[in-house]
């Protein structure tokens, strides 16, 4: 698992692609490269093997050459361990083809990445990862791959989760008998379930076409754009109050409109009104 003065050259290329986060340890590389030859490899060790990444080379056999501390750690699978494995040991049976076309790709000369794969750890778990990878060259000879790995698991747990949680907010939202419906910040309809729209006499497709100040009675446009932006600013109006809601026939109901905020990615990105008759 030794690393000479050519293997580092070639260990810079895929901190590239990474940019920003890893800008500071391709210079760090490459100040270990200027190095005396024992100092270098130290000085690289120390950086492979503290930066949250995996680092990884296999040779042409597919077998593991070398991993930094960031892939033991990870999988919990040792580093002679390591060594003794086939590169798709340890990748989910669904992913292997992918994870096996990537490699010959590499082989053949391409650069590949960013690509996703799932693998297994020693205690049973599946990870999630990023995978940029690139030949290693000896002269105009590619004998083997090498890359990142990065850990998206808890990216993707937490995107699953709020996948879920939308869908039963979706759920409830559209079974639900009361009426509900959704303006964005400029005031067009985006979402209504079946109640609102049955109520207000508009269909599906007319969400997007509909403004809030066109659903407004003249005299309550004021008084209802300063409700709003009390809204918009995180206050709670004062009471309920009647509003005129115009129904797509023109006729007006009279309503009381509780309003919301709506927030995406923890900034407000809609208002949602539940109208009382």
């Amino acid at each position: 698992m030794t690393l000479q003065r050519r293997d580092i050259n070639d260990l810079i290329h895929p901190f590239q692609v990474e940019s920003h986060r890893n800008r500071e340890a391709l210079k760090m590389i490459k100040a270990a490269n200027d190095a005396s030859s024992e100092e270098n490899k130290n000085n690289f060790y120390d950086l492979v093997n503290n930066i949250s990444d995996g680092v990884f080379r296999i040779n042409r056999a597919g077998r593991f050459t070398f991993v930094n501390r960031g892939m033991t750690d990870r999988s919990g699978i040792p580093p002679d361990k390591w060594l003794m494995l086939y590169f798709l040991d340890t990748v989910a049976p669904e992913d292997r083809e992918g994870a096996r076309e990537n490699f010959e790709k590499v082989l053949n000369g391409q650069e590949v990445g960013p690509y996703e794969l799932r693998y297994r750890t020693a205690d049973a778990r599946t990870l999630t990862v990023e995978i940029n990878a690139r030949p290693i060259y000896e002269g105009n000879e590619i004998i083997g791959v090498q890359g990142i790995s990065r850990d998206l698991t808890e990216r993707r747990k937490a995107e699953e989760a709020a996948k879920e949680s939308e869908e039963r907010f979706r759920s409830l939202f559209d079974r639900s008998l009361e009426c509900i419906y959704v303006h964005d910040l400029e005031g067009w309809m985006i979402d209504a379930n079946q109640a609102a729209l049955d109520l207000l006499g508009y269909k599906r497709e007319d969400l997007g076409t509909v403004n809030f100040a066109s659903m407004l009675h003249p005299d309550q446009i004021l008084d209802a754009m300063k409700e709003v932006e009390s809204i918009r600013k995180g206050e709670i109006p004062n009471g309920m109050k009647s509003y005129k809601i115009r129904h797509k026939d023109g006729r007006f109901l009279e309503l009381e409109p509780r309003g919301s905020l709506v927030y995406r990615d923890g900034r407000p990105s809609a208002l949602r009104f539940m109208p009382w008759q």
